[in-house]
């Protein structure tokens, strides 16, 4: 048959130019015939629906917009008009204050050092009050120490440490020269005339280490450092303090002429708000494809379309089909409140092409304006003009209290940064000397045990005997070096000679430096008149912060002036160029217009039923034919969904080239297609060539078919019905082209791709209408026949009646046929008038003629409907394989294709296990032979292809070899027959177990617990069915608790905390759950809009998320563990009860769904080093990074044929 098809296509081919013939096809043709027909079915519908009241306007208005009703309701639920002068006077102002001296803006930048540095040192004159000491107590301390013995000791001198380490280097030669000679004989020279010059050295040395360390010298000059720094530093902060004061009053009285516009709306909601809102709104529409397909409009494929119907009332096909020569003129004027509705939403349809979608580059623009007017609405008039005042006193304060540094103060302290600069100097010897000391004492001449060596006996080893020469050079240094280390070792300090010296000479060349500073100290000392105490008095420091502080602005309230600042730079950041806000302007003019329109369609649509009523109300009836149709709503809708299947097909014929182009793509794309659930794009060029050679072969049945009557020209649709197409959602295609990848690579697949998007290929959506085509178009043409007069009324005749003494035998058995017909249908409606009798009729009719959409919604609570104590009824049937509890799960409308927790539908599991009696059941039920399992094999893959070759087994009864040829010919019998699933049972409100969370209003969940208190509970359990959160304004749900969002990945319904005070108002709101469901979390600042993806799967038991996962927590003392390995299981994760012997795992298995990511779940805390971890069967999650992982929901599937499983294989031996 494809290759009947292909064949047919390429026949064709020459047909076609640059991918469309020159004049209109024949599927063109029969196209807009049957478009004719839809148009005028679907305004009778309309016009029907609006006279008797049934129409919700807003509803059809939103249809022809291409809009969902939510999103409308969102852009225009607010007047924009009143925020229109508000916005020109923002515009205005900001014109004027970018005119305005605006030289303190950059200036009032630095507020926020300079506050910093203001903060640190305001209270300082506390602290100068009561210091740790004197000021004076340093020059004290520090006169005490120079004046010392120690310090004044001179007696180590230079000359004694030099010569020798000279000499000591000498031992690092290998040859010496005369030089050399001469130099190790003076040095043996001053060590045999002064033996003990070096002791006295070190005793002289650790004696100024302890004076040193006895001294308060150093506490007392922290303080005196601490002081010098105030006296620096905060008369210049006080200056900078006053300049940014000056500056920041400058800024409030250049913007004070905006003020009234930044506090002009101060009645009702935030403006920010309202324009945020539909904004919002709009932001959704536009990141959506296409709305969902129309019902009430769907004939109109444009707004322009509404306006032909007077043109198809009077065109050739319609009197030639439709009137056959009777006059239009009563059905023309019947739709005339049709037509004028059509005029009226062309001028609603104008602005909103313009408006419809919203690009990048606009929405920055309108959410920047937003942001702003959000944060300037938080200011009142009273608040801005207290800021005025602060300023002022402020201002005022600082000019009154700091003091200018004049002359006086400079000299003073310029002689004192000169005294200063000595004093420096010589403390940061003191504390070099102090710490080289301390080296040289502890590393060379301290004992293991930490006691000084009190004789420093080693130091007369250095006496040395013999007179050196070139010759005896070495041997005297080793045996220097020999005698004084192991004299040192002996008293347990093991070093080296040379190290021991040149540690020693930098410590008394320390002190050397130090007499030289003494010296210059007391020089200078003897010259400086300044204290301390005189220059801080000069300065005026003390005074200017105790002014400030007992002033009339209180340095307490320092923090109001950061609320000025943040005005001031708020202020100066409103958004420019001023075209942001003179876009918004112009943006919210056309939400006005939109408003506007759709307000007078409104009102002319709702007038249509007022007239009507007015009619009927006066003498004679009106004889209106639109309310002739019955069942107008359906039939027009059948009937255009019909027409767009021909316009599809139309679309892609006209496309033919370029689809021929498209053939496969490569393996990054099919990657990409598989991950978004895509998979029959990955591949698409047979069923391409398949879908072409369909459409060309419809065309040519076209030709035939036109040349007929109406009801044979409708045959068309059951060859439509035939076609399957590519099936695929469009839309999840449309926003994976928006990912950088793709859209900054135009060309190559991208461009294919594109195509696809454009254009529908997916015909099982119109399978149930084109499959009732010919049946709507009869009930139509019955229809018409009746308003146009075509059905023939028998004449009036003149009955006699003839009076006789019987009756005969037949009319005493039609008699009595009739009255057993009568008492049947009597039987029939009073059955129906029962309770269960409306469940039963109503559940056929959804079984006949329901949309999916109505299945979707009974589907809602399958989790709940098809459970019992949380095990699901239809698995755990198909466990057991009892056929019996099967049979009563699937007549009980049970979801036939739910997953059990290894990743199989029912019927995977029954084929696998050679169950035909119980496989058939399910088929004959709706069971979809197409899904994968977790191997990505179809049920009936699950037949082993060499289950003939298998060998019999003990027991004749267990042999799977015929049952397996049942099942082989089951699937191959009903390859191409189709099961319509049965109708879910509804669900009573009756059963809800509704729970509602401790943040909402106390008072209202008090009187929804009073009012329902047989379906409300106060404790979450698994039997739980709604959980009512409090959401913000938009309807989101915004939480950190994981308490809270366990619920959702368990399924559980989640509604809003409106749907309780709407059932205190009217109890049969219980039953509308679905017009509160909550769609969106916000969890740690992010949003995610995954809540009803969550309840719908876990509701239909759809693949575990979590299938071939297995969980090793590494703290088993986690808190939340429990509840956390709960639901892992739930999601068909495994617990591992001790850590997992890597050996067991298969490298380069992946979970089912999340192939970018290893099957060894490990959760921790997040303190632990993980490096060891980290291979490929790892993936690591702390709590937080497990719910994003959960919100997000996010799907990679394993593509690959057969998987290898994650756990390896044991053999058994």
């Amino acid at each position: 048959m494809i290759v009947l098809f292909v064949i047919i296509g390429l026949l064709s081919a020459p047909a076609f130019s640059n991918g469309s013939s020159k004049e209109p096809s024949d599927l063109q043709l029969i196209a807009e015939d049957f478009q004719i027909l839809a148009r005028v079915t679907n305004a009778i519908a309309l016009q029907a629906d609006a006279v008797r009241g049934q129409l919700n306007a807003r509803d059809a208005i939103a249809e022809f917009l291409s809009i969902e009703k939510h999103d409308l309701d969102g852009i225009i639920g607010f007047d924009p008009q009143p925020f229109i002068p508000y916005l020109q006077k923002v515009e205005e102002d900001i014109k004027n204050f970018e005119n305005s001296d605006k030289t303190w803006m950059e200036k009032i930048k630095n507020f926020e050092n300079v506050s910093t540095e203001f903060e640190a040192w305001k209270n300082t004159d506390v602290n100068l009050s009561a210091p740790t000491s004197l000021p004076g107590d340093f020059l004290a301390s520090l006169q005490t120490l120079i004046e010392s013995d120690e310090a004044k000791d001179t007696s180590c001198k230079t000359t004694v440490l030099s010569p020798l380490v000279s000499f000591l280097k000498l031992g690092e030669k290998s040859e010496y020269s005369d030089d050399d000679e001469f130099l190790a004989t003076g040095a043996l020279t001053l060590i045999k005339n002064q033996p003990d010059a070096y002791v006295n050295c070190i005793k002289l040395i650790i004696k100024v280490q302890n004076s040193l360390n006895a001294s308060l010298v150093f506490q007392h000059y922290e303080d005196y450092l601490r002081i010098k720094k105030v006296i620096s530093n905060v008369p210049t902060v006080l200056e900078e303090m006053k300049s940014e004061i000056t500056n920041h009053k400058a800024g409030l009285a250049t913007s004070s002429f905006m003020w009234n516009s930044v506090t002009g709306n101060t009645s009702g909601k935030p403006m920010s708000e309202q324009i945020s809102r539909a904004l919002d709104a709009h932001i959704l529409h536009s990141k959506r494809l296409d709305p969902p397909l129309a019902g009430l409009t769907v004939a109109f494929f444009r707004a322009a379309d509404l306006l032909k119907v007077s043109d198809d009332l009077n065109s050739p096909w319609f009197e030639k089909h439709i009137a056959r020569g009777a006059s239009v003129q009563n059905l023309t004027h019947a739709l005339e409140p049709f037509n004028q509705v059509a005029k009226d939403i062309q001028l609603l349809d104008k602005p909103w092409k313009e408006f419809n979608r919203l690009d990048d580059e606009h929405r920055t623009k309108y959410k920047k304006v937003v942001a702003h007017l959000k944060y300037l609405e938080g200011y009142t008039l009273e608040s801005l003009r207290s800021f005025a005042e602060l300023a002022d006193s402020v201002n005022s304060s600082f000019h009154n209290c700091v003091q200018k540094r004049n002359s006086t103060f400079m000299n003073i302290y310029q002689k004192f940064q000169e005294q200063q600069n000595v004093t420096g100097e010589l403390m940061r010897n003191f504390k070099d000397f102090q710490e080289k000391a301390g080296k040289f004492v502890t590393g060379h001449l301290v004992r293991s045990d930490d006691q000084a060596i009190e004789s420093y006996h080693c130091f007369n080893k250095l006496q040395i005997d013999t007179e050196p020469n070139k010759n005896n050079m070495i041997a005297l240094i080793t045996k220097m070096k020999k005698d004084f280390s192991e004299c040192l070792e002996q008293n347990g300090n093991k070093t080296d000679m040379l190290q021991v010296f040149i540690s020693f000479e930098s410590v008394r060349n320390n002190m050397e430096e130090q007499y030289s500073l003494i010296k210059k100290f007391n020089n200078d000392k003897g010259e400086a008149k300044v204290k301390l105490t005189e220059v801080l008095n000069a300065s005026g420091v003390e005074a200017s912060l105790k002014c400030l502080r007992d002033g009339p602005y209180k340095l307490e309230k320092f923090d109001d002036l950061k609320d000025v600042n943040t005005f001031l730079r708020t202020l100066n950041d409103i958004p420019r160029p001023i075209e942001d806000v003179k876009a918004t302007i112009e943006y919210l003019q056309t939400i006005s217009k939109i408003k506007n329109g759709l307000e007078n369609v409104e009102k002319e649509i709702k007038s249509v039923g007022s007239r009507q009523k007015r009619a009927t109300a006066q003498s004679e009836p009106v004889d209106n034919p639109v309310l002739a149709l019955n069942g107008s709503r359906l039939v027009a809708e059948n009937m255009a969904v019909c027409a767009l299947s021909l316009w599809d097909l139309v679309m892609i014929r006209e496309n033919r080239n370029e689809l021929l182009t498209v053939g496969n793509f490569d393996a990054k794309t099919k990657n990409d297609l598989s991950q978004q659930g895509l998979g029959e794009f990955m591949e698409p060029e047979i069923a391409m060539k398949k879908l072409l050679g369909e459409v060309e072969a419809i065309n040519i049945d076209a030709k035939t078919l036109r040349a007929k009557s109406l009801l044979d020209m409708a045959q068309i649709f059951e060859e439509v019905a035939k076609i399957r197409g590519i099936l695929g959602r469009r839309e999840i295609l449309w926003k994976m082209l928006k990912k950088p990848e793709y859209a900054h690579n135009p060309g190559g697949d991208t461009k294919k791709l594109q195509l696809l998007v454009e254009l529908n290929l997916d015909f099982q959506t119109y399978e149930s209408r084109t499959k009732d085509g010919v049946f709507t178009v009869k009930a139509l043409i019955s229809y018409f026949d009746q308003i146009f007069g075509h059905v023939v009324k028998p004449p009036t005749a003149t009955v006699i009646i003839e009076k006789t003494s019987h009756y005969s035998l037949f009319v005493i058995v039609g008699v009595s046929i009739a009255i057993c017909l009568v008492v049947f249908i009597a039987v029939i409606v009073a059955y129906g008038l029962t309770k269960k009798g409306k469940e039963r009729y109503k559940n056929l009719w959804l079984y006949y003629f329901g949309k999916p959409a109505d299945f979707e919604r009974r589907w809602r609570y399958a989790k709940f409907m098809d459970s019992k104590d949380d095990v699901n009824a239809l698995l755990d049937a198909t466990r057991e394989t009892n056929k019996t509890n099967l049979v009563i799960a699937l007549k009980k409308g049970a979801y036939v294709n739910a997953y059990n927790s290894s990743g199989n539908t029912a019927l995977h599991f029954l084929t696998k296990f050679g169950r035909y009696d119980m496989a058939l059941e399910l088929v004959k039920n709706g069971a979809d032979r197409t899904l994968l399992n977790y191997k990505n094999l179809t049920p009936e893959e699950m037949i082993p292809k060499d289950y003939k070759s298998l060998p019999p087994p003990e027991d004749p009864s267990s042999e799977l070899a015929p049952k397996y040829e049942d099942l082989a010919k089951m699937y191959k019998k009903y390859a191409n027959k189709k099961f319509k699933q049965r109708v879910p049972e509804a669900f009573p409100s009756t059963s809800f177990r509704i729970w509602y969370d401790e943040r909402t209003d106390e008072d209202l969940s008090n009187k929804f617990y009073e009012k329902f208190s047989s379906i409300t509970s106060t404790e979450l359990t698994v039997s739980t069915t709604h959980c009512i959160v409090k959401t913000d304004e938009r309807g989101v749900l915004v939480t950190d608790d994981i308490n809270l969002l366990i619920p959702i990945f368990h399924g559980m319904i989640i509604v809003r905390e409106s749907w309780m005070a709407d059932c205190l108002k009217d109890e049969k709101v219980i039953e509308e759950d679905a017009r509160y469901l909550v769609g969106t979390v916000k969890y740690k600042g992010v949003e995610y809009n995954t809540v009803q993806m969550w309840t719908n799967a876990i509701a239909k038991a759809e693949m575990p998320f979590l299938v071939g996962t297995f969980m090793v927590v590494l703290d088993l003392k986690y808190a939340n563990l429990a509840m956390l390995t709960r639901l892992m299981k739930s999601l068909g994760c495994e617990m591992l009860s001790e850590f997992p012997n890597l050996d067991q795992f298969n490298v380069g298995a992946r979970p089912y769904l999340h192939a970018n990511l290893g099957p060894l779940f490990l959760f921790h805390d997040g303190s632990k080093d993980l490096l060891q971890y980290k291979t490929e069967l790892f993936s690591h999650f702390t709590e937080e990074q497990l719910i994003v992982f959960l919100l997000k929901r996010e799907i990679n599937r394993d593509t690959r044929k057969n998987p290898p499983d994650v756990v390896r294989e044991i053999p058994i031996e």
